[in-house]
Parts: C-alpha cells; structure tokens; sequence
C-alpha cells in the first residue's frame, strides 16, 4: 500500500507505476479468443507513473513496458553501470517535459512457446508495421484505430523505415548482454 507515504512532501513522495500488462482481443479481427496477437486491442494497456519531477497529464505516445527498467533507474537520479544495456529506453524526457522525441517507438513480440518470435510489431509516428514471419501488415493508426486497412502497398517507403527498426532490434537481441 502507498497510504504510508501520503504525508510525504512532492519532492520525496515515491516513483509509482501502475502498468497493464495485456488487453484482451475479442475476435475483432477474426483470430480466436485468447490468442496472443500484436494489434492494438492487447498492446494497448494502462500505465501510469507519478513521482517528483514527473509531469502531470495524458499523453498518447507509443512506448514499451521495456521502457520502464531504465526510466526508473533516470527518474530516481541514478545513472546505471557502464556497459549496462537495457532493451528499452528512459522515458525520463517524455515524462519530465511531456516532449517526445520523432525517434521514439515501441516494440513489441509475440513468442511461440521456444524459440524465435513468430510476430514483431514497432509504432512510430502514428504507424505500425506488424511482421508476423515475413508477412507484413501496415497501420495508420490516426487514420485507422481500428487496424482494419492494411496499407503496405501504399506506403512502401514507410514499410521500409519500420522494418529497418524491426531488424536492428532484431540484430541487438542477439548480442549476449554478458
């Protein structure tokens, strides 16, 4: 329970995050229920952070529950071991000055039980590509919340910039971090 720090002063009240960890898919794009799928109606989860410095108010950027590790590390004025990698990336700007970066994306996989992802999917500036094993799937998000238009045809040079994200990452993820 927090109660305990509710006499603390805003300068040494504690970080607080509350994160949702899946929606729920409800056959909305004709897959069966509880099937892990990579649109927005599972990715799309809750997260809230409070603490000193952290700005009040709703934002509708794209991040990753990843994100969190090194966000809290920078929001608690630490700076972590050199050498140190995480997968994601502090959220301290966005959250600090409610200004984000046009670099900022988010990451997401789908597992099989072993063995390699069989989905990736990033969001970046209000698009998605989803790459479920080499079958792309493109979404204007501000244009379609739903996910129901699959634009890769359209927008060849955007496929393009995302894949490249996707496989960076995939690169990095084959890096020992020891």
């Amino acid at each position: 329970t927090i109660a305990g720090f509710a006499a603390r002063t805003v300068e040494t009240a504690p970080i607080t995050i509350v994160a949702g960890t899946r929606g729920e898919e409800h056959g909305e794009h004709g897959t069966p229920f509880d099937q892990d799928e990579l649109f927005n109606t599972q990715l799309h989860v809750p997260l809230v952070i409070a603490g000193p410095t952290v700005r009040v108010g709703r934002r509708p950027d794209a991040v990753s529950l990843v994100d969190l590790g090194p966000t809290l590390i920078e929001l608690a004025g630490y700076t972590p071991p050199r050498g140190m990698i995480f997968d994601g990336v502090s959220l301290g700007s966005l959250i600090i000055t409610g200004r984000s970066s046009s670099a900022t994306f988010a990451l997401a996989a789908v597992f099989s039980e072993r063995g390699p992802p069989r989905a990736l999917t990033v969001i970046r500036g209000g698009y998605k590509l989803i790459d479920g094993n080499g079958t792309l799937e493109l979404y204007d998000l501000v244009a379609d919340p739903g996910e129901r238009a699959n634009i890769t045809s359209s927008r060849v040079q955007t496929v393009a910039e995302l894949r490249a994200l996707l496989n960076a990452r995939a690169r990095a993820a084959q890096i020992a971090p020891f």
